[in-house]
């Protein structure tokens, strides 16, 4: 686990949909809070590619938002100093805020924890995994309503990410 010498970030990126499959997508905006649930860095996304759909009810946000938002390449240059190659990742499933934030192991992180692994249950009719989302788990664990918002707000993800890892390391 964490010693004191590691940086502890959860991050959040919400995407917009650049095409009609899942994996067509791009950052919107981005959230990253640290160890103490203090939000050190939050921001819009202007896509550079064509936009086919805001997501509206994931994301909260609708293409004029974005208009006047820095580029990924801009965001990326002010949160890449954030990290270092001893930060620990915290998130619900960050494996794709990592890939879409072209955060590289070794250079700005040193190993992801995935919130989603930690609250998995056997759901022993299916003989199966159950997973929850972070809303859920949120609302469980924390009694934080993370859908009374318009959207996921990557604010209140990022920081719910942090809660629960800190009530549950």
């Amino acid at each position: 686990m964490a010693t004191s010498n590691n940086r502890i970030l959860s991050i959040d990126a919400e995407c917009v949909a650049t095409s009609y499959t899942h994996e067509d997508r791009s950052p919107c905006s981005v959230a990253i809070v640290n160890d103490k649930c203090e939000i050190i860095f939050s921001s819009l996304i202007k896509p550079i590619e064509k936009v086919v759909s805001d997501l509206y009810p994931l994301t909260g946000l609708r293409i004029k938002d974005l208009e006047q938002a820095p580029s990924l390449e801009e965001v990326l240059h002010k949160i890449h100093p954030l990290f270092d190659s001893t930060t620990i990742i915290i998130g619900q499933s960050p494996k794709s805020d990592v890939k879409w934030l072209k955060l590289e192991k070794g250079v700005h992180y040193s190993y992801m924890i995935d919130l989603s692994d930690w609250f998995k249950v056997y759901n022993p009719r299916f003989g199966s995994m159950n997973f929850f989302s972070l809303a859920h788990e949120a609302w469980i664990l924390l009694n934080i309503d993370l859908n009374a918002q318009n959207g996921h707000l990557a604010m209140e993800d990022a920081k719910a990410a942090m809660q629960l890892y800190i009530k549950y390391k």
